[in-house]
């Protein structure tokens, strides 16, 4: 049996992801959280560049969140049927994380309090959030409403669930007119193992 051992915050960030691959596959995980303000300035040094998440598999480490995620979706069967379904699942990834890089003030005022939550919404949601939104309800309705790839569900569609459950965190109306995203986060977020977890989990400011 493999042991697992996953490394990151008490946040969603880049680690909610590897937590509900884990959650939908049904396998047992230590969820390792580190307290970013108490714990981590000393333990920081003990990781590849200073950077979580982390995954240790029987002692040895991998760090960065999609080496991981990728790692785990083919282990178990949520990669896509194919090499084209793995990187259109990967392509919607990288997606994200372009979303994501946007967010770092939005997130840092959320996470550590630096700055102005409602300003540094304000300031994304028209030019980068809602363009967004429209663009991946677009690929979603392209590909059968179901799922972003394929017919059956990848490690895209539990991302992409996840980091737009997340949005509503901060803005509540984020769905207002993505009846569709929204439809399609419940659906996901539905599945009996994921649904289990997120009942389950700490509560996160992101």
């Amino acid at each position: 049996m493999v042991n697992y051992k996953l490394h990151y915050f008490n946040v969603g960030g880049r680690g909610e992801l590897i937590r509900h691959i884990f959650a939908q596959a049904g396998v047992e995980y230590e969820d390792y959280r580190i307290d970013l303000k108490q714990q981590w300035p000393q333990l920081k040094s003990n990781y590849p560049n200073g950077q979580l998440p982390v995954l240790e598999v029987d002692g040895k480490i991998l760090p960065q969140s999609y080496a991981i995620g990728r790692f785990l979706a083919k282990k178990f069967g949520l990669a896509g049927k194919d090499d084209w379904e793995a990187a259109k699942a990967d392509m919607y990834i990288y997606g994200l994380e372009d979303v994501l890089r946007k967010m770092f003030p939005l997130i840092g005022a959320l996470v550590l309090g630096k700055g102005d939550k409602e300003e540094e919404l304000a300031k994304i949601k028209p030019d980068i959030l809602e363009p967004f939104l429209v663009k991946y309800e677009q690929y979603l309705k392209d590909n059968g409403g179901q799922y972003f790839v394929g017919k059956e569900l990848t490690w895209a569609d539990i991302a992409i669930a996840d980091f737009i459950d997340r949005l509503t965190w901060i803005d509540a109306h984020i769905l207002d007119g993505h009846s569709s995203l929204n439809e399609f986060v419940h659906r996901i977020h539905n599945l009996p193992n994921i649904n289990k977890h997120i009942e389950a989990r700490p509560k996160m400011p992101f």
